[in-house]
């Protein structure tokens, strides 16, 4: 009775990882490809209309109270 209770396992197993293999694996694959290729092109979208100098400029008006930050030059951001 062991022997065929063995073997009725040993059968569901196989059917278990044949189905999972063959066939939500594939489908899971896929899945998460499309996931990450949507992810990707979010992540890129935002930093496409992001101006760096002017972001920092408000922050630094914000944090430091700078005030006349505007009327500073982009030549005077650059001197050493």
């Amino acid at each position: 009775m062991s022997i065929h209770f063995n073997k009725h396992t040993a059968e569901k197993i196989e059917n278990i990882i044949e189905r999972v293999i063959k066939e939500e694996l594939p489908k899971m694959k896929d899945e998460l490809t499309e996931q990450y290729r949507k992810d990707k092109e979010n992540r890129a979208k935002p930093n496409e209309n992001l101006n760096f100098v002017q972001e920092r400029a408000g922050e630094n008006k914000t944090f430091f109270k700078l005030v006349q930050a505007e009327k500073i030059e982009i030549v005077n951001t650059f001197k050493r």
